[in-house]
């Protein structure tokens, strides 16, 4: 940390690796000493985006979360690396206290939501039994076939939906798609009826009525 000014990237990724390692224990060190920790952000700006740019999103995402910077990962997740960075993300909050579990879930949902992906969003809405974020992630979305799919998750955890007048009108032009995320409202839709009547004799025998 007290070397040259060069990019922290120019010397390989171990170097880079150790060198977040100590800022990690530096930053802890400062914090109880309540000192300046600027001159560490700035190289955490530096290692952030090169772990990003070498498939090392975990290493990125430990720095963020050692130096409570987490907020800072949206800017560096685009669609070729959201996916392992919201695994880890998601894989690493069983591993957390409250409230960092949450906020790293939260960070999750953002991130697929960045990335339009209404689906992985909507699971870590119900996982973090937030209505506000479920409601929310189904008025987003802009697709109706993806509105199905979320209507059978929600359906499948049993979540009822329910929204104001001016959530209703972002629905309106898949009526359907809300019935299917109510339990239990299929039987008493004409889905459910037989499209053919059939007759039942005294012996049991069942046959299909002359036309």
């Amino acid at each position: 940390m007290l070397g040259s000014d060069d990019q922290a990237g120019s010397w390989g990724h171990e170097y880079v690796r150790n060198l977040a390692g100590e800022i990690s224990a530096e930053f802890q060190h400062r914090e109880e000493q309540d000192a300046d920790v600027k001159d560490l952000l700035n190289l955490v700006s530096q290692i952030v985006p090169y772990h990003m740019s070498h498939n090392a999103e975990p290493d990125a995402v430990d720095l963020l979360l050692e130096v409570e910077k987490l907020e800072w990962l949206a800017q560096y997740v685009d669609d070729k690396n959201y996916s392992r960075t919201c695994l880890y993300l998601v894989s690493c909050c069983a591993y957390l206290a409250e409230p960092d579990d949450t906020a790293v879930l939260r960070t999750a949902y953002d991130l697929y939501i960045k990335c339009s992906k209404y689906v992985d969003a909507m699971r870590i809405a119900l996982r973090m039994n937030n209505h506000e974020l479920i409601l929310s992630t189904m008025t987003s979305c802009p697709d109706n076939l993806h509105k199905k799919q979320l209507a059978f998750l929600l359906a499948r955890h049993g979540v009822l939906l329910m929204y104001e007048e001016e959530e209703e009108d972002a629905m309106e032009d898949a009526p359907q798609v809300i019935v299917l995320a109510v339990p239990g409202t299929a039987r008493m839709t004409p889905v459910m009826l037989p499209h053919t009547k059939y007759l039942q004799s005294s012996s049991g025998h069942v046959s299909r009525p002359s036309m």
